[in-house]
């Protein structure tokens, strides 16, 4: 018999791959680009190269794509830190799961 498993995210995830830019706000500031896998109100599941810890503090910003008229790229910039890392290869890629404790959109 298989365990039952109990949802603990606390809002609906959305798979998106969108470009995406990591700041490190505590530590050493670095430029990391990567993709998003998914987001939600409360987190992100995104995939970068370089290296991030355990609970750093961190800033990223997502780039949304923009609507037909519009005069810029839309970003979502987004505060919190990381939860969970995840080796995925030989590169240095990683997995990063990360709350978003503070966004605001913002334009390029």
């Amino acid at each position: 018999m298989v365990p039952e498993t109990r949802e603990r995210r606390r809002a609906q995830r959305y798979p998106m791959t969108l470009p995406l830019g990591v700041v490190r706000i505590s530590r050493d500031d670095a430029d990391l680009a990567g993709r998003t896998r998914n987001l939600s109100s409360k987190g992100a599941y995104f995939v970068v190269t370089g290296h991030l810890e355990h609970g750093m503090a961190i800033e990223f910003f997502v780039t949304l794509q923009q609507g037909l008229g519009s005069t810029g790229d839309i970003r979502l910039r987004c505060r919190g830190h990381v939860l969970r890392l995840e080796k995925l290869d030989q590169r240095d890629r990683l997995g990063v799961a990360a709350t978003i404790d503070h966004y605001q959109f913002v334009h390029s």
